[in-house]
């Protein structure tokens, strides 16, 4: 059983995701590796272009290339797309909201492909509904529902009103084949998505010796016109503020080198009663500078 949840027969599962990222940021971080992949009996290295040479002259350390932490347009991070969960339940990516403590608040993750979740039932007509509702026949995944600050009257909270979605672990078997070290090869983590505005919270997760630490960076754009527009934003890292249980703690540390990506996550909680809808089509780990994403291939 166990094999079935780490290698699942029709792809994706936390092996092939510890081995795909560790594997192709490895040929991010020393670009001449990647001829030899798809070269390896040749008796001699293929030469370097004039392209190449030129691509790197500007640079006496060339920024490493952007590295797709998730991406709905592979198929392994699709197929993982398709098993949502809900609860604290470890594996794949997972939903939650505050009714775990008693609040009213509701939420749903679904893998969208050709206009068409993936929990959709064969009737035509609930198809055409949705088809109409999203014509982007780009594979994405949707996180949507309702919240609601009411605190339950059985509850202890004094607050309520929260909604979550969680990306999958980036490991195996922790602590040793566990996440992906970017170490200090990137300096910002690019996010290509739809929202409708709302005040949304970035949770990323890296190995610290505090395994309560979370790095929270925020969301926060105009209502999209177009709800088939896709934009892409840009968060240093520089920028996330460490946090423990929701709280930002006192003794900052800054989120700039030897950084272990683990896993990350969105969190609502803007206090505002009423529905959202947040799309998420692809997560990056980039280097940016003056408004660009540099060395993007």
């Amino acid at each position: 059983m166990i094999w079935k949840r780490i290698l699942p027969s029709q792809g994706g599962g936390p092996l092939r995701r510890f081995i795909q990222l560790n594997t192709e940021l490895l040929q991010k971080k020393y670009p001449s590796l990647k001829p030899y992949t798809s070269t390896l009996l040749s008796s001699s290295p293929p030469e370097t272009t004039t392209k190449q040479k030129q691509k790197y002259e500007e640079y006496e350390n060339p920024p490493t290339p952007p590295l797709a932490l998730f991406d709905f347009s592979r198929t392994n991070d699709a197929n993982d797309a398709k098993t949502v969960e809900y609860g604290p339940t470890k594996g794949g990516w997972r939903v939650s909201d505050d009714s775990v403590i008693g609040g009213y608040s509701t939420a749903s993750l679904e893998f969208m492909e050709n206009g068409l979740s993936s929990n959709t039932s064969t009737n035509p007509a609930t198809q055409e509904q949705q088809s109409s509702s999203s014509s982007s026949s780009e594979p994405f995944l949707r996180w949507k529902g309702n919240l609601n600050t009411k605190v339950g009257k059985q509850s202890k909270a004094r607050k309520s009103g929260f909604c979550a979605m969680r990306s999958p672990e980036c490991g195996v078997l922790p602590p040793v084949f566990y996440g992906v070290p970017l170490d200090s090869n990137y300096n910002g983590l690019e996010i290509t998505c739809r929202t409708d505005g709302r005040l949304y919270t970035v949770n990323l997760k890296v190995s610290t010796f505090m395994p309560d630490d979370l790095y929270q960076g925020i969301i926060t754009v105009p209502n999209q016109k177009n709800n088939d527009d896709w934009i892409t934003l840009v968060i240093p890292f520089e920028d996330f503020v460490l946090t423990s249980f929701g709280l930002e703690r006192v003794q900052q540390r800054k989120l700039d080198g030897g950084i272990t990506f683990q896993h990350l996550g969105l969190t609502l909680m803007d206090e505002v009663n009423g529905p959202f809808q947040f799309d998420l089509k692809r997560v990056r780990a980039v280097n940016y500078h003056n408004g660009a994403i540099l060395n993007d291939e």
